[in-house]
């Protein structure tokens, strides 16, 4: 057998990533122990775990004893093995093993520093990282040939075969901190290779098996891949491959064996065999692999095809091809009524190669999307550039009828039409607008082929509505006029904006006057007031609501017996029956509670003006409100001061009628009732 270190390097690398059990149970420490039958004879071989184990024990050598499980205990130890040593006569002098080979295996048990050769460092680092001795590699080379095995240093057997559980002690000569035990149940002793099964993929020149290594793990060390050109004479193909966990397959569980293939369309036979730690390979399957390799290769493409309309039904493809490929077998047109669509063949048979041109009359329409195809010996294709023909067709399709927009209470849209009766109709656009006046924006960057559309209006827009429009095109990117507006309700769940409370006042009817800024929503349907005292526990509304075109009222409040001020507040309701916040709120105190601490006397028109004269009960640094109405406007407050008996007004105007009222502000903030009015015109 000829096989160099740089083939089984990637055995090296086996002995570190997976679990080792031919036969054994338990495994302690840095000895472990393989078992199998070989001519019915029980065999055994230690497994170092570590490069010191290994190396010493090539050294000094194994003493092996074992212990026969007796009941629930063991019985005595007995000798199986003592100085187990390779026997290196055996290896340099076996003819039967390759000078390499033998060489490799001699100067790894003699020679500490020794590197085998056309292996490279990286290599070795995967298997041995302190390179000092290569018991892993050494370990490999020996399950390659029963002969080498044997002599290893490494195998045993005992004088009669064992029942039952075993457990070896093995200790290596003046060394008994490496004593390891390992336990061997012999009722599950091998004593056939079992035969690798496979999966196969064939490529172009190339065949690839896919061997399941968790089926074989418990026997298997490595594979061996064998073919044959006549079915009778196999020849081994590359090293024997060995499960890497770290590989792309060996995550999977698996191993991967590439072969090339010599020539497509030739039979070649494989078989996959496998190899033991002592060294037998598998009996060889009575039925082989047959592979026959398939040219996948596809032919050059055919290049600057174009299609004319010679006759109303009638069309002429051309295209070029300037390479001559030796399996060009012919060329293949296809066609097709969409360019995304199901292409077609024009024609049975292949045009010959030479063909740079193709005619055809259809029996109906003629479709617009063309390919030419070149096809090789193996019925490999590659298609031409698409050619696509050019009609004279202005005639826009109708457009759309019965278009429908319907929203759901997620603002999600549903957009359907009725189907077009255009016989080149190639799909639709949608359009969407939020007011009829607006300009429509597309939707739909491409042709819809279906007669619904969904869409969804963001919760964040204000619109109460959503409008689409549909466009129907023909093939010939004619585009219809837009159908009828189609108008979606949206649901509205945004509250108004609140109104801003400007005056709130009340008279001795107990009649509250409410001036306000509306709100700025555009939907307001009404405003409500609502009231609140200190004894309620919920705001309550007064009076009826108030339209959205006003900005005053006037609300009674007349039941309120035993209360001395109400807080008052506003609110916007929309169409959609949305209530915005309250509005900043105001207090008017409740005049049947009150005391009207100042009194109007009189009012006199003078030079100077009008000039009011006070009686009061207040004290005099408490200021007076002053307020005044003009004609029949509304009252509003003309001054703030702090005074004595009188006070004159000089912004009056000749011919005008005026009404005046007072109140008193203390110094807590507290506002007494509005005085009674006084009336005087202006002359």
């Amino acid at each position: 057998m000829m096989i160099s270190l740089r083939q089984v390097c990637p055995l090296i690398l086996f002995l570190l990533l997976t679990q080792l059990s031919n036969g054994q149970v338990k495994i302690e420490s840095n000895l472990r122990i393989a078992a199998r039958v070989v001519d019915g004879t029980q065999v055994f071989k230690i497994l170092p775990d570590s490069k010191p184990a290994w190396f010493l024990g090539m050294k000094k050598g194994y003493n092996i004893e074992y212990a026969v499980r007796e009941g629930q205990g063991w019985s005595d130890y007995r000798q199986a093995a003592s100085n187990l040593l390779p026997n290196l006569d055996n290896i340099s002098g076996n003819l039967s093993i390759s000078t390499s080979y033998a060489d490799a295996i001699t100067n790894i048990i003699t020679d500490q520093d020794y590197v085998p050769r056309e292996q490279t460092l990286n290599e070795i680092l995967l298997a041995d990282k302190d390179m000092s001795r290569h018991y892993l590699t050494f370990i490999m080379l020996s399950s390659y040939s029963d002969e080498i095995s044997e002599s290893s240093g490494l195998q045993f057997a005992l004088e009669e075969n064992l029942e039952g559980m075993v457990r070896f002690r093995i200790r290596i000569n003046d060394h008994p901190e490496y004593t390891s035990l390992s336990t061997v149940n012999t009722g599950n002793l091998y004593n056939k290779i079992p035969q690798p099964k496979a999966r196969i993929s064939v490529g172009d020149k190339i065949v690839k098996f896919i061997v399941n290594h968790e089926i074989y793990n418990r026997q298997i060390v490595a594979y061996q891949l064998e073919r044959s050109e006549n079915g009778s004479d196999y020849q081994k193909i590359g090293a024997p491959r060995v499960f890497n966990q770290q590989s792309e397959a060996g995550k999977d569980g698996l191993i991967w064996i590439h072969d090339s293939i010599p020539e497509n369309y030739q039979t070649y036979y494989y078989r996959i065999r496998g190899y033991d730690y002592f060294g037998y390979l598998s009996e060889a399957p009575e039925e082989p692999i047959i592979i026959v390799g398939r040219d996948q290769t596809a032919p050059y493409r055919p290049y600057g095809a174009k299609v004319e309309q010679t006759a109303p039904q009638s069309i002429r493809l051309e295209w070029n091809y300037d390479i001559e490929q030796a399996d060009l077998q012919g060329f293949q047109v296809i066609t097709s009524e969409d360019e995304q669509g199901v292409y077609k063949r024009l024609h049975k048979e292949l045009l010959s190669r030479q063909s740079r041109s193709f005619e055809y009359t259809f029996p109906a329409e003629v479709p617009r999307f063309y390919r030419v195809l070149s096809v090789d010996t193996a019925r490999n294709a590659a298609a031409s550039d698409l050619a696509y023909l050019v009609k004279v067709d202005t005639i826009p399709p109708n457009a759309p009828d019965f278009v429908t927009a319907e929203s759901d209470t997620n603002r999600v849209v549903t957009v359907s039409w009725d189907k077009s009766a255009a016989s080149d109709l190639k799909g639709y656009r949608v359009f969407k607008a939020y007011h009829p006046s607006h300009g429509f924006t597309p939707l739909t960057p491409k042709p819809l082929y279906d007669t619904l559309f969904v869409d969804t209006v963001g919760m964040e827009r204000l619109e109460k509505k959503v409008y689409y429009k549909v466009v129907a095109l023909d093939k010939n990117f004619n585009h219809s006029s837009m159908s009828e507006a189609a108008i979606a309700l949206l649901p509205d769940h945004i509250p108004p904006t609140a109104p801003l409370l400007v005056e709130a006042d009340i008279d001795d009817n107990k009649m509250l006057s409410l001036e306000w800024k509306p709100s700025s929503s555009a939907d307001v349907e009404s405003y409500v007031v609502h009231r609140y005292n200190f004894d309620d526990s919920v705001y309550v509304s007064m009076g009826d609501s108030l339209p959205p075109e006003t900005n005053e009222s006037l609300v009674s409040l007349e039941n309120l017996h035993d209360q001395s001020f109400a807080e008052v507040y506003l609110v916007a309701i929309d169409s959609s029956g949305n209530v915005s916040p309250r509005s900043n709120g105001k207090r008017v105190l409740i005049p049947s509670k009150l005391d009207k601490e100042i009194k109007i006397t009189d009012a006199e028109q003078t030079d100077e003006g009008v000039v009011l004269q006070f009686s009061r009960n207040t004290q005099a640094d408490e200021e007076v409100l002053i307020y005044r109405t003009e004609g029949g406007g509304k009252i509003k407050i003309l001054d703030r001061v702090v005074i004595t008996d009188n006070y004159v007004d000089a912004s009056i105007k000749e011919g005008q009628e005026y009404s005046y009222r007072a109140s008193t502000v203390k110094k807590t903030g507290f506002k007494s009732a509005l005085s009674d009015p006084i009336k005087i015109e202006v002359r």
